[in-house]
């Protein structure tokens, strides 16, 4: 199940649960946003997150955004560890995709993962012939 939500339909359980794997996910990066900070940048009326959760309503994804009209600004975006590479974060963007028109994300230049996503992107854009 994919969903969007905001601090009024968010629980305390979903805050608690994205501070685990944001802990998990990042802690090696120094780029971990710790309970509070998770909790006053999703109290701000123009951040929402997307939930991916399991079948057993366990959460194994998000994606934390900020959103002006029709445009969707990507702060963070983690899948738990064992069940990454099987498309959850490509559900997490395309929920994104079906309520906004355009998505941005800013990566930093030390994440290895840019020069695959690169690749992607230009894979794509061969793909479709719209570079």
């Amino acid at each position: 199940m994919i969903t969007i939500k905001n601090k009024m339909t968010l629980t305390e359980n979903d805050y608690l649960t994205i501070c685990k794997l944001e802990c998990k996910l990042f802690s090696k990066d120094n780029n971990t946003l710790n309970y509070e900070e998770i909790k006053k940048m999703l109290d701000n009326i123009s951040f929402r997150v997307v939930i991916y959760k399991d079948r057993n309503n366990e959460i194994l994804g998000y994606c934390i955004f900020s959103f002006f009209e029709k445009d969707a600004d990507i702060f963070k975006i983690g899948v738990n560890e064992n069940f990454q590479k099987k498309g959850i974060g490509s559900k997490i963007l395309d929920k994104i995709k079906t309520e906004y028109s355009s998505i941005i994300l800013e990566v930093s230049k030390r994440d290895k993962t840019i020069e695959f996503l690169s690749l992607i992107h230009i894979w794509r854009c061969r793909r479709s012939h719209k570079c």
